[in-house]
């Protein structure tokens, strides 16, 4: 258990060394991150609809649907929600 802890602890402090500084993609991840919460569901089903039919294995799909699904919201982030009411109500005044 010793181990556990000293790992805890080392690598807790990796990440205050090497994440000391703000990074702006991170942030804007941070960011997206509830709108991608609350509007992944109703895009997945349609995403999924479409891939139904071709005959490629699910491990193959699954990643897919994941990079679609997390494109289109990223992108309807930037230009749809982040610098509108609704932007400041999931995150907040931005400046």
């Amino acid at each position: 258990s010793l181990y556990a802890w000293l790992m805890i602890f080392g690598m807790i402090g990796l990440f205050k060394k090497i994440c000391a500084r703000e990074n702006k993609t991170v942030r804007f991840i941070s960011d997206s991150s509830y709108w991608l919460y609350l509007a992944h569901i109703p895009l997945l089903f349609p995403i999924q609809a479409m891939l139904l039919s071709l005959d490629i294995s699910a491990f193959i799909k699954m990643p897919i649907v994941c990079l679609l699904t997390t494109g289109i919201l990223l992108v309807t982030y930037r230009f749809m929600v982040r610098y509108t009411w609704l932007g400041r109500m999931l995150n907040g005044r931005r400046s």
